[in-house]
């Protein structure tokens, strides 16, 4: 593949806590990028990304899944991830190889599955919704000089 294609290549992935809606925006992006002729829907088990029979009985994401667009001279990779914590694991998975992130609104109330979506989402070096990923581990003057003298016991 040539250097200017794969300038153009982006890994998109939808991210949030279970129950957020991840799949049908991930439906109506994919729809809305001319990729698919509807949107699909969870609740009908037509969606485009939740195609496993347990994920249609389940009304729930359990696997990442991933469908590719082309949209404005780009090439779009969309990635549905799950987001209840039994299978964080593989969201953790997909933020390692993301370029960008599409982050969902958790809901109001403070749950132990949003505190640990929320580790994740800390842990993670993709970019969030567009915003360049940095990917510096360089320490900072003052936390070199905090870790230098742990050290050395001053």
């Amino acid at each position: 593949m040539p250097a200017e294609e794969v300038a153009k290549l982006r890994n998109v992935a939808i991210v949030g806590q279970g129950g957020t809606g991840k799949t049908s925006v991930a439906d109506a992006l994919l729809f809305a990028a001319g990729a698919a002729t509807r949107i699909g829907r969870v609740d009908d088990a037509s969606s485009a990304f939740d195609t496993e029979p347990e994920e249609q009985r389940r009304k729930s994401t359990i696997s990442a899944a991933l469908h590719h667009a082309a949209w404005k001279k780009h090439e779009v990779n969309l990635i549905d991830t799950p987001g209840y914590s039994a299978f964080l694991h593989d969201t953790h998975n997909c933020l390692s190889a993301a370029t960008g992130v599409v982050p969902l609104p958790s809901l109001p109330r403070l749950s132990a599955q949003s505190c640990t979506y929320q580790r994740v989402k800390r842990s993670s070096r993709s970019a969030i919704a567009g915003k360049p990923a940095r990917h510096s581990r360089t320490p900072s003057p003052a936390r070199s000089a905090q870790a230098s003298s742990a050290v050395s016991g001053r």
